[in-house]
């Protein structure tokens, strides 16, 4: 079992919804932040009716401070709409994100204690407003942030945690045709994908009951996935699933030995490290530029 105890994202007063705050021109607006969407609201910016799965937090400035609610690593992402976030992991596949942010402080693999200045408020993506949208997850489920935003504490109990070997890295697709398992050990309770499906790779483990594919191929590694039109998690050959790459949210926790990976995989994995260095070097090259100029200055 592990309990890890969270606090506020924010160093200014955190209000919750629906709580009273003075509106601008009085400048103590600027001093407060409040809870503007709840978990279980409505998304704002979707229309299809589904529901936030997250906490917002705003205020009426841009820049504010955001600091790690919990200690972890932190890893520096972005998605397809251009919003900046930060990822922490916080151990035992808790993780929380930060995101709409207008700069990301915390370095890429950078160890932060809570409370660390991860960002500043933003409205990258798509934020319309300064805020911030938070999400916590365990082992890829998203749950409540909002009383751990009031510092309460989350405890994740053995039986809620993936294989040991288990590791967060890419996406994929299943295609039609193809088996799922709820357990690799056994064909008890598969179920066959009727059309193509959307999954993320949350996991690989070994053993169990070996396959042979039509096509004659055997083995016995498996990827833990979770699908992506209702959030189960099952497990499937690792041969059956296609498409895979990474994606700006989901970076490996822990780096998938190469012995283990496939070619495309260790292609993935080498491209991110590449990635990553060469934003190191910018950075670096930032930071010597900004020393000089405050040199002579």
């Amino acid at each position: 079992m592990t309990s890890i105890r969270f606090r506020s994202p924010v160093t200014l007063p955190l209000l919750r919804k629906g709580t009273p705050k003075p509106l601008p021109p009085d400048p103590r607006a600027y001093e407060t932040f409040r809870v503007t969407q709840q978990f279980s609201d409505v998304d704002f910016y979707h229309k299809d009716g589904r529901l936030h799965n997250a906490t917002d937090i705003g205020n009426f400035a841009c820049g504010s401070p955001i600091v790690a609610m919990a200690p972890g690593v932190a890893y520096r992402v972005k998605d397809s709409a251009g919003a900046l976030g930060i990822r922490i992991d916080h151990g035992d596949g808790i993780s929380s994100e930060y995101w709409h942010l207008n700069r990301q402080d915390a370095g890429h693999g950078q160890a932060v204690n809570a409370g660390f200045q991860i960002g500043i408020v933003g409205r990258t993506g798509l934020g319309d407003v300064c805020h911030c949208h938070i999400e916590v997850k365990i082992n890829g489920r998203k749950v409540d942030p909002e009383p751990l935003m009031f510092g309460g504490s989350l405890t994740v109990e053995d039986d809620m945690k993936l294989p040991a070997d288990a590791a967060y890295f890419v996406t994929g697709t299943v295609g039609p045709g193809n088996r799922l398992r709820t357990d690799h050990t056994t064909t008890d309770g598969s179920e066959v994908v009727q059309e193509e499906l959307a999954v993320q790779l949350i996991g690989i483990v070994t053993g169990g009951t070996a396959y042979t594919l039509p096509d004659g191929r055997k083995g016995n590694r498996w990827y833990v996935i979770r699908r992506g039109d209702t959030g189960d998690v099952r497990q499937i050959a690792h041969l059956l699933v296609t498409s895979i790459q990474p994606t700006p949210t989901l970076f490996s926790q822990v780096p998938l030995p190469a012995a283990d990976c496939s070619p495309q995989e260790q292609t993935i994995s080498q491209l991110l490290g590449k990635i990553d260095r060469a934003r190191t070097a910018n950075r670096g090259a930032t930071q010597a530029q900004q020393a000089v100029e405050g040199a002579l200055a």
